[in-house]
């Protein structure tokens, strides 16, 4: 989450450089966090011999995991919303507390879209357990993947938004790593020369677009830059930290990271309002996010362990 927090805290510095890139790093850095979870349900899923998720079971443990977080964020939200934007809109409200903030952001956490689409993948974990998509060889997937690239160049002209053009993208990712993540990741690590140069490539040519302004003239393709550097991004440092399964750090990244991304954003205005200077408000920022993101992580996990 730190290219997420990076583009969303920049802005207290008033730089033209590194403020508000977040569709080329913080949508990147998204893409990655939706890449860990899935591999790590991957191997979960591979762990348990294939056997299909039962969906009751699985959804009621994912809904417990998604919405104490949410929730207790909403609460802290629906007081600085009303104090920094004047606004209090109940159905606002009602939809992000179900998850469907996508459909009607709050106006200082727009940011809870990524609930709903955390749900979407969740539920396509399911529906791959089922299928067994993990016997699809590479190049089938490969097939898709060009499939949906084509797809995106016939249809750029109607994924002129952010909600049109990233949830198929999402949802390949992370089907394949879920799928396949155990076999990719493998690769990447004996061909890490290969992997780097990919990830740094598409790097690039995402922040390129961006700074050409595709991301208001063809939103289809900066979209479509961003989750594919992200994705690629995610198997670099996979590839060169050497990061094993068993590993507990990445575990833990993945946990902390949902809390720090869902309270980091309400934390923003309230930084601005306690200070003007500019490098106490990003360092108050930083402190207040991650001290309130653990709080939140441990309230969640207690309540979580219980059900």
């Amino acid at each position: 989450m730190c290219a997420v927090l990076m583009d969303h805290y920049m802005w207290v510095f008033d730089s033209n450089v590194m403020s508000n890139i977040g569709l080329q790093m913080g949508g990147g850095s998204v893409e990655i966090f939706f890449a860990i979870s899935s591999f790590l349900y991957g191997i979960k899923w591979a762990d348990n011999g294939f056997r299909h998720f039962e969906p009751l079971d699985f959804i009621k443990k994912r809904l417990v995991r998604i919405f104490i977080p949410v929730w207790m964020t909403v609460l802290l939200t629906i007081p600085l919303e009303y104090l920094f934007v004047n606004r209090f809109e109940p159905m606002t409200i009602m939809f992000n507390i179900v998850g469907l903030g996508w459909a009607k952001p709050f106006g200082i956490s727009g940011h809870l879209w990524f609930v709903t689409m955390l749900m979407i993948i969740y539920v396509s974990f399911i529906l791959l357990s089922y299928c067994r998509l993990d016997k699809m060889r590479l190049w089938g997937w490969g097939v898709i993947f060009l499939v949906l690239t084509m797809s995106h160049a016939l249809l750029a002209d109607r994924l002129t938004t952010f909600s049109k053009a990233s949830p198929i993208l999402f949802l390949f990712f992370g089907a394949i790593m879920f799928c396949k993540g155990e076999h990719i990741t493998i690769w990447c690590r004996g061909h890490k020369i290969v992997t780097i140069l990919s990830s740094l490539i598409s790097l690039s040519i995402s922040i390129y677009l961006y700074i050409q302004g595709w991301h208001y003239t063809n939103k289809a393709w900066a979209v479509y830059s961003f989750i594919v550097a992200g994705f690629l991004t995610f198997l670099a440092l996979f590839s060169c930290l050497n990061i094993k399964k068993s590993n507990c750090v990445i575990s833990w990244l993945s946990g902390i990271s949902y809390e720090v991304y869902l309270i980091h954003m309400p934390i923003s205005p309230l930084a601005g309002y306690i200070t003007d200077n500019v490098y106490l408000k990003f360092f108050l920022c930083l402190a207040i996010t991650l001290v309130a993101a653990v709080v939140l992580n441990k309230i969640s996990s207690k309540i979580y362990k219980l059900c």
